[in-house]
């Protein structure tokens, strides 16, 4: 085995080299968009995660306004997709026995790698949740 490092060592054509500064730049290129796409998954996820703990909140009260519930979705995305996310709630009814609370979020966010054009994309999340008016 150490004969053979050696052999490769001891070449001197060059064409590793070459091979490797012509790829090196796509592959920089993919792990960025994958770690970009990544990144926008998660913050996605943690716009998930906020609205159904805000509509936990709606469900033991119900008579949250809309400010409180986006509110209680911002304090969840501080350091993650919080200027990037619309919040709105509504209520449907839905029966005698109550409503149907309705907590949507509209996530928008620009992803791009840097020296290349940006795309922008633009989810759409929603949470209902059973109000009682009990």
């Amino acid at each position: 085995m150490s004969a053979r490092l050696a052999r490769i060592a001891s070449c001197r054509s060059g064409a590793g080299a070459v091979e490797f500064a012509l790829c090196l730049p796509v592959l920089v290129l993919l792990v960025m968009g994958l770690f970009e796409l990544g990144w926008t998954q998660h913050c996605l996820s943690s716009v998930r995660f906020s609205l159904e703990s805000a509509g936990r909140h709606l469900q033991l009260n119900p008579d949250a306004s809309e400010a409180a519930i986006r509110a209680i979705v911002m304090s969840h995305l501080e350091d993650l997709a919080g200027d990037d996310v619309a919040v709105t709630l509504s209520r449907e009814a839905s029966g005698p026995t109550g409503q149907m609370g309705v907590i949507t979020a509209v996530y928008e966010r620009d992803v791009g790698i840097p020296g290349m054009a940006t795309m922008p994309i633009r989810h759409t999340l929603s949470v209902e949740t059973p109000i009682s008016n009990f």
